[in-house]
């Protein structure tokens, strides 16, 4: 099915200039720099703003998929905090009707390589490369069970667990190392 008959799907809002944090924010505005774009995940690292300051219609509710339409890397990820929040222009939100799919398969599906793929044919734009929301919504998405969606969702979420593992792994043992060269280097004098 294509994208548009699964889900409903919307820009993020737009902003005139930066994005400046308010001390009596209480809404989350997720951008670019808060992705963890090698696992797939929102960081909790948003600047806020003031609730009066946002259109309604663009809070996000747990279950949206963002999507990040500008630059090189065009990832989706599952929004799934507890916290209020908006996604910057950068990104289209994509809100799956749950009858028909599941959002984390659905972020799955869109990060896929044969997606990915036919995503890298339709982006334009001489500087920074674009994904017009009109070509995102002609997408074709596989739909398989409910029960299938599940279990593949379960496993990449199960893999990009297992990646921030071995990233965490890899630091520590960096920081180990160095403790002890510095050790061995300072100890000899």
């Amino acid at each position: 099915m294509k994208l548009s008959q699964i889900a409903r799907i919307f820009t993020g809002q737009t902003f005139r200039g930066r994005v400046n944090s308010s001390v009596n924010g209480e809404v989350a505005v997720i951008q670019m720099r808060d992705l963890d774009i090698d696992l797939g995940r929102i960081r909790n690292t948003a600047q806020k703003i003031e609730l009066e300051k946002v259109n309604g219609k663009q809070l996000l509710m747990k279950g949206d998929v963002l999507f990040l339409v500008k630059g090189n890397n065009n990832i989706a990820v599952c929004f799934d905090k507890k916290y209020k929040a908006i996604a910057s222009s950068l990104f289209v939100i994509i809100r799956p009707k749950p009858e028909l799919i599941r959002a984390d398969y659905l972020a799955y599906v869109l990060n896929s390589k044969p997606i990915q793929i036919t995503l890298s044919t339709l982006k334009s734009g001489a500087v920074v490369s674009n994904i017009k929301k009109s070509d995102l919504e002609e997408i074709d998405v596989p739909i398989p069970s409910k029960k299938v969606q599940k279990n593949i969702a379960k496993l990449y979420h199960l893999s990009n667990r297992e990646k921030l593992i071995a990233k965490q792994l890899m630091e520590q043992k960096e920081l180990l190392l160095q403790n002890q060269l510095t050790t061995i280097i300072y100890e000899r004098q």
